[in-house]
């Protein structure tokens, strides 16, 4: 599969990479120019370490753009579930200390995912989806907020917890190859 990663400046590149060895990649840092989405299977908005959307969407104007646009498949993670949220209107409050390490979510729409347990997964960020716009679906929920969200009738996801990390131990990754799965087969 042919993948545009977009990196916002995450401290999780490599690991990304990784956890997309079986595609073509193309990394793009997110202050270059986007090439055109359509030479591409799959767009992955990477998390940040430098930019909160909410404080600064001036600096994520084109992922923006390219998540109301787009017809290519978009999967963000992180800060990248953060543009997804932003960008469909979503409520996003900041909270400290930073949410890091492994945390449960559950999975509240089976649509999706046929899981009965809390699933562990690794999570680093200051921001919580608090309240979803009305064009996103919530698939699954922290005691923070969101963890996982799709735009309704279109191939785009939001991943607030990170797939790419300790993927020996946890389940991200197992749901990231779902999600990827369902893009595939056109869901």
């Amino acid at each position: 599969m042919k993948t545009l990663i977009i990196d916002n400046g995450t401290k999780h590149l490599q690991a990304l990479k990784n956890l997309l060895s079986k595609n073509v990649l193309t990394i793009i840092k997110s202050s270059e120019d986007l090439p055109t989405p359509s030479d591409f299977n799959l767009i992955i908005l990477s998390g940040s370490s430098k930019f909160a959307v909410k404080e600064n969407p001036e600096k994520f104007v084109e992922e923006i753009k390219l998540v109301k646009n787009s017809n290519i498949p978009i999967i963000g993670i992180c800060a990248g579930c953060e543009i997804v949220a932003y960008t469909y209107n979503s409520q996003l409050e900041s909270f400290k200390p930073k949410e890091k390490g492994i945390k449960e979510i559950k999975i509240v729409n089976s649509n999706y995912f046929k899981v009965n347990k809390p699933i562990k997964v690794y999570e680093a960020h200051h921001w919580a989806i608090k309240k979803l716009g009305k064009d996103l679906t919530g698939i699954a929920k922290s005691k923070h907020g969101w963890e996982i969200i799709k735009v309704k009738d279109r191939n785009v996801y939001g991943l607030q917890f990170h797939p790419e990390m300790l993927t020996d131990m946890l389940l991200g990754d197992e749901i990231f190859r779902k999600i990827t799965k369902l893009i595939t087969n056109g869901n």
